[in-house]
């Protein structure tokens, strides 16, 4: 996984000469502070076999390659709205030979997943007013929801003043006092 991981941060840094991929200009920075960040949060997951895994706002990747990486029976979605990311990814998926990793370029709000799915939803860096979330989770109700929050977040009302519905649990886990992780969901089984 190390190598595969050195790759991924050496192409990222190859396109992102082209396209903005990240504003960290350093691949040590971006190795400490980004992947190894990641890392401590998929190590706390406890992911059965059966679980998809669903990165929304992709990005550059760096959850969902790890992911894909780390999970490799699960199966793991990057969904990215921005085509030229997408591009980027598509690329990560045949360098790195990620059969278990699907692109989607869309909006989270118009896919489709098969109702009894279990799904695992990440998100980070994303905004969403009350009204979107709330949709979004009740579309997926049958699935987990973590809510990545970086230290700079943490008094961010538009992810903390979300109304969840009700019948979601909440639970908030430290970090490291960099992250703070969200859990939401009807059962939480992941940790």
């Amino acid at each position: 996984m190390e190598n595969s991981i050195k790759r991924y941060v050496r192409e990222l840094y190859k396109w992102n000469k082209k396209i903005n991929l990240t504003g960290i200009l350093d691949e040590k920075e971006f190795l400490q502070k980004i992947i190894d960040e990641n890392l401590k949060v998929l190590d706390l997951l406890k992911i059965n076999e059966r679980r998809k895994l669903v990165d929304v706002g992709a990005g550059n990747g760096n959850l969902s390659i790890l992911m894909a990486l780390k999970f490799e029976k699960n199966m793991t979605y990057a969904v990215e709205k921005n085509g030229k990311k997408c591009a980027f990814l598509r690329k990560m998926k045949r360098i790195l030979n990620l059969s278990n990793l699907e692109i989607i370029e869309e909006k989270i709000e118009n896919i489709s997943f098969p109702e009894k799915e279990n799904l695992l939803f990440f998100m980070r860096g994303i905004e969403f007013n009350n009204l979107d979330m709330e949709k979004i989770m009740k579309k997926f109700s049958n699935s987990l929801f973590l809510f990545l929050i970086g230290e700079k977040s943490r008094g961010n009302k538009k992810i903390t003043n979300i109304n969840f519905p009700l019948n979601f649990e909440t639970n908030y886990i430290e970090l490291d006092n960099r992250r703070l992780l969200i859990v939401t969901g009807k059962k939480i089984d992941i940790l």
